[in-house]
Order: structure tokens, then C-alpha cells, then sequence
């Protein structure tokens, strides 16, 4: 498989509003778009350009003809991309018999406009990209963080919700606290889904999850949200036994596998039958999870 041509790519964090344009293809385009970057092109007119095909995207994303031909076509029917060889899609492309093998030279049109600016920081200059509107901020993506992820087993629907959890903690407290059921809605998933991503991500020392007391409502808890942005970041802080979100990560861990074997006792004995089954199997679930009933997080679940 061909390695990314970037180390990191900018996306709009707009994409990740309420109807904006991640909502038009979801995870699969998603990823098929951050799998174009396999196959970009170095110096052209387009900053972002790719030359590749239908058959190669099917190579590198494991998704059929179908299903990659369906997804280019909302990325350009989004105005996220554009063909520049291709004038014609139904007689040069739908109805092509080989289609399949058709080369595809591709521009992204949608990617954040930026002005460079030096900064200064402790004695030192800097250049910083920073957007030119407010239309143009970005999150960055780190592509080797994506290549970790898969290589660990996580999959596309988790590199969406990463993506929108570094968008949302780009305050200056660098945690998302966004509801689940609010993330699921923008991430088209269901609330099982995030749930389970949520636990994946911190066994995996990518997030740090917490649960808080809220400040308006004295009984109310809510969810605080540390993501991994870059493998420097997994390594000097997540995975790093003297970072403190790694022992926080790691009391996490404990608590779920305490709990998790509690309830694997439990079923052993005479009181089974008077276990709910719903929290048994959180850390198993099923691929296609989205079928199974709603398994919400737990205030002690996490450390405070």
C-alpha cells in the first residue's frame, strides 16, 4: 500500500458543523478523501491534487467498485473535490465498462485558504499558517496517527469522531465537552457507536476521558474528552508512564476491567439471572453495533 504524501492534512473544521459537509458523505467519504492523499501529486497549479482510480481507492480503503464510485460522486457532488479529466461523469465514467480502471485526476476545492505569519516564542521565530477567514480554520490530521490507528485495529468510523473531538478541543483547555448524543447527530452514528469509540480510543491510550460535575446543575455529570492529535503527542504524553493522562488512562482501564469482571462472577452464580445484560458486554460488541440497545456511559466509569 502506497504511504501518505503528507504528514498532515488540513480539513475545515466546518465539515464537522451541523449540516455542514462531512453530513453530505459521512465516515466512508470521509476516509476517502483522507485516502486520496495516497496518491498526490507534488508541484501543481492545485495545492492538493491526485492522480489515481477508482480501482486503486478500492485497493487501499477495502470498499467495493460500487461503493468507492458512490462515494467519489458525493465528494464531488459536496464540492469537495473535482475531476480534472473528466468532463462528462455518465459517458466517461457511469456508463464506462471499465471504469473500474479509468484514470482519475483529481483536485481537492475545498481545502482552508492560509496566510503565513512569523510569531515569536521564547526568543524564537516561528512561521504559523493561519487562516485568511473564518471559513478557513482547519484541524490538522496526522497521517501517521491514522496509519497507528489502523494498524492497531481501529477503523474509519474511529478516525471521524477523532477528527471531530481535535476540532472540538481546539479551546484553550484542549478538551472536547460535547454531549455524545450531540456528537452522534453531526457524526451520523448512533450513540451506541460513540460509546464504544469512546472506550476504544482510551484502551487504546488515544483519549482521556472524564467525568465531571457540571457547574450549572450540582447532579449533573459530564464528559470531558483529551484526544491524540499527532504521534509526538501518543508518545511523549498518552503512552509515557510519567505523563499524568497516562496513569489517568490507565485508572480508566482499571475500572472497566473491575467492573467488567465483576459481572463476569456474577453470571456464574445463582443471581444471573438478575444481572442486566445490557452492561455486560460493553467492551464486546458486536461490528454492525449500532443493532444493539443503547449502552450509556456510567458517571464511575471514569476517574473524576
Amino acid at each position: 500500500m502506497l504511504n501518505y504524501t503528507l504528514g498532515n492534512i488540513k480539513i475545515k473544521s466546518n465539515w464537522f458543523d451541523e449540516k455542514g459537509k462531512y453530513q453530505k458523505f459521512g465516515y466512508k467519504g470521509f476516509f476517502l478523501y483522507l485516502s486520496l492523499f495516497r496518491f498526490r501529486l507534488h508541484n501543481q497549479n492545485e495545492a492538493y491534487t491526485f492522480s489515481t482510480s477508482l480501482k486503486e481507492l478500492r485497493q487501499v480503503t477495502g470498499y467495493s467498485k460500487e461503493d468507492v464510485l458512490e462515494l467519489i460522486l458525493k465528494l464531488k457532488k459536496s464540492k469537495v473535490i473535482d475531476f480534472l479529466n473528466i468532463t462528462n461523469i455518465s459517458s466517461q465514467l457511469l456508463h464506462d465498462p471499465a471504469y473500474d480502471h479509468k484514470h482519475l485526476l483529481i483536485a481537492a476545492k475545498d481545502r482552508p485558504n492560509l496566510r503565513i505569519e512569523v510569531v515569536e516564542k521564547n526568543g524564537k521565530q516561528t512561521k504559523k499558517e493561519l487562516p485568511v477567514t473564518n471559513d478557513d480554520y482547519y484541524i490538522n490530521i496526522s497521517t501517521s496517527l491514522l496509519e497507528h490507528m489502523r494498524s492497531i485495529g481501529l477503523n474509519e468510523r474511529h478516525f471521524a469522531f477523532l477528527a471531530l473531538l481535535i476540532k472540538l478541543s481546539r479551546g484553550s483547555e484542549n478538551k472536547a465537552t460535547m454531549k455524545i448524543n450531540k456528537m452522534a447527530d453531526l457524526l451520523m452514528m448512533g450513540d451506541n457507536n460513540l460509546n464504544k469509540m469512546i472506550r476504544d480510543l482510551n484502551r487504546n491510550h488515544l483519549l482521556y476521558t472524564r467525568a465531571r460535575t457540571s457547574n450549572t446543575r450540582k447532579n449533573e455529570k459530564k464528559f470531558e474528552h483529551v484526544p491524540c492529535t499527532s504521534m509526538k503527542d501518543f508518545e511523549q504524553s498518552f503512552t509515557n508512564p510519567e505523563c499524568w493522562l497516562y496513569e489517568e488512562i490507565e485508572k480508566n482501564i482499571a475500572r472497566w476491567d473491575k467492573k467488567k469482571l465483576k459481572y463476569e462472577k456474577l453470571l456464574k452464580t445463582e443471581d444471573a439471572a438478575d444481572v442486566d445484560n445490557d452492561d455486560l458486554v460493553v467492551e464486546e460488541v458486536p461490528e454492525e453495533f449500532e443493532e444493539i440497545s443503547y449502552i450509556p456511559l456510567e458517571d464511575d466509569d471514569f476517574a473524576a
